[in-house]
């Protein structure tokens, strides 16, 4: 028919992988097996990794084995690394300006952009995403901030996978 498919991937399975599997492949498999039989343009999106890691707290169930500090910071700089590779946008840049960043990462897996997307994606319906407007409002915008306590940020600011991380996706300490 003449479209593209376009697959957003899981990557905390490759880079993370608790509690679902013991060891990540640090490394995009749902990329590497399509490329076998398809032509696959791969770019990715990144958050900051306190704000992934607090995200991520909040919305898993804590119990049994726990991830740990320092496994999540190596799948994260893991994971950083293969986006400088092929190219990536950060989370907070789409927040501030949505049209910019999104008509950006088209033009980079060569798909179509549509100027109107702002008043039709609410509507999407087969497209995942965090950014849902949890107000029942339309606007893609930010969220408060979490609040962090001063013992967390010392321990991401002494993990040197954080720091390498931060650097190569040009985020900053605490944020």
């Amino acid at each position: 028919r003449g479209l593209t498919l376009v697959i957003r991937d899981w990557t905390h399975l490759d880079f993370t992988g608790w509690p679902h599997i013991g060891k990540p492949a640090y490394k995009l498999t749902t990329a590497k097996t399509l490329s076998r039989r398809f032509r696959v343009i791969s770019s990715a999106s990144v958050r900051h990794p306190v704000d992934q890691w607090l995200s991520f707290r909040e919305s898993q169930s804590w119990t049994g084995k726990e991830l740990t500090l320092d496994r999540y910071l190596y799948g994260y700089r893991k994971f950083a690394e293969h986006a400088a590779k092929i190219g990536y946008i950060r989370y907070e840049d789409f927040l501030d300006k949505p049209a910019l960043i999104l008509e950006k990462l088209c033009n980079r897996l060569g798909i179509p952009f549509d100027p109107l997307f702002s008043e039709k994606w609410i509507d999407y319906k087969w497209i995942t995403t965090a950014t849902r407007a949890r107000d029942g409002g339309s606007a893609i915008s930010k969220r408060p901030r979490r609040q962090v306590d001063t013992e967390l940020l010392e321990s991401f600011s002494q993990n040197k996978d954080y720091r390498f991380a931060t650097e190569l996706l040009g985020y900053g300490h605490p944020f």
